[in-house]
């Protein structure tokens, strides 16, 4: 029987961009976490996994973010108490622009969400209705963004009274996989600037850290992932490349240690795992969708397919078999220039593998245009002497 798998996104801040590498990881061991719970930065990168959105098309959305903003917190100057440093109502609208999905029990990933009732000030657990709000609720750190009404009900962020809940899925799992992006220890440099902004910041670090510690002593985790992150900040999201670059080692140690429960045929004899996962066989009909963008060409490879398709009464030759054959070929030409990948001097593996797809991305774009742009020529062509009655 397959072990079933939960995943914890721990919040964060800007130290949740981390999250992103971990969940990289999984998809190239093909290990799909079963359901997954977050709680501040946590669960708005939990939303975007499950909604469809890849690990890749994540960084592309930092990529495109406008951080002229947004260079840290100690540049901020804070508004009053009520509505908080940073537009809520700007986060709400773009998640409903971003997100394809926006319903819970319609996500491809089962997701729980925690955020903390105001009033009561007990953990809530969002794992139905509207998506956004529950997000939204869960990400709404005092000071940062201001608390929201669901249902007539006021909630602030997760992360104020269960940073890693991975207490809320324990029970329903087989294997654990947690990351804590609480970080560890204030550098010298940050214990030297002093700003009302920074100590914030370091207070709220010590209080989630504070929080894990007790919560780990009475919930056993399977794989415990904790990145250092030393001297990020709660709002550095415009750090997001050195952040990813910095997780080589950590990722490497993950992957270990979820291969020896999870897939130990893929490690090694030196105990570490393969370069790279097998592909997976084709999706049938009635599995889930294709994740993100890849979906999308899936969609549009199958309506080509269609519409090249002859009559039903044309059909003789066992065309169909002959063509799924072939398919892998190009996913093991991948693995191939995966595998013979060069990483400059001075450039992480990371950021390689990053800029590497991006360039491979942008050919597939630019190809697949200029085959258009000749369809629709010769389409032209063709049109000027056609005869319509």
């Amino acid at each position: 029987m397959d072990k079933k798998v939960g995943l914890v996104l721990g919040g964060g801040g800007a130290r949740g961009i981390a999250h992103i590498a971990y969940l990289n990881a999984l998809d190239e061991l093909d290990i799909k976490p079963d359901v997954i719970v977050g709680s501040g930065i946590g669960a708005l990168v939990g939303a975007l996994y499950s909604a469809g959105i890849s690990p890749d098309e994540m960084v592309g959305i930092l990529e495109e973010l406008d951080y002229r903003r947004t260079k840290g917190l100690n540049n901020y100057s804070f508004k009053d108490s009520k509505f908080g440093v940073l537009d809520a109502i700007g986060l709400e609208e773009y998640l409903e622009l971003v997100l394809p999905i926006k319903i819970f029990d319609r996500l491809y990933t089962p997701l729980k969400i925690v955020a903390a009732n105001y009033e009561t000030r007990k953990q809530h657990v969002f794992d139905k209705g509207k998506l956004v709000p529950a997000v939204r609720a869960s990400v709404s750190v005092p000071g940062i963004f201001s608390p929201i009404e669901v249902e007539e009900e006021i909630f602030i962020d997760g992360g104020s009274i269960n940073p890693l809940p991975i207490d809320v899925i324990r029970d329903e799992v087989d294997v654990l996989l947690a990351v804590d992006v609480s970080g560890k220890a204030a550098t010298d440099l940050e214990i030297s600037v002093a700003s009302t902004a920074n100590d914030l910041s370091q207070c709220y670090q010590i209080l989630t850290g504070a929080l894990i510690a007790e919560k780990l002593k009475n919930t056993p985790v399977e794989v415990m992932a904790a990145p250092e992150l030393a001297g990020v900040q709660f709002l550095d999201f415009f750090n997001y490349e050195n952040i990813l670059d910095a997780m080589d080692e950590d990722i490497d140690a993950f992957k270990v240690e979820v291969c020896k429960l999870l897939k130990p045929e893929l490690l090694s004899k030196s105990g570490k795992p393969a370069k790279k996962a097998e592909p997976a066989p084709k999706k049938k009909a009635d599995e889930k969708p294709i994740r993100g963008i890849d979906a999308k060409m899936e969609d549009i490879e199958l309506m080509e397919e269609l519409l090249d398709e002859e009559p039903a009464a044309k059909k003789e030759k066992p065309a169909k078999p002959v063509k799924a054959a072939a398919q892998p070929k190009p996913k093991k030409a991948e693995k191939e220039a995966d595998d013979e990948l060069v990483v400059p001097e001075g450039m992480s593996k990371g950021k390689a593998k990053r800029l590497a797809k991006r360039a491979a991305k942008q050919a597939e774009a630019e190809a697949y245009l200029a085959m258009l742009e000749k369809e629709l020529a010769e389409d032209g062509e063709l049109n000027e002497f056609d005869d319509f009655e």
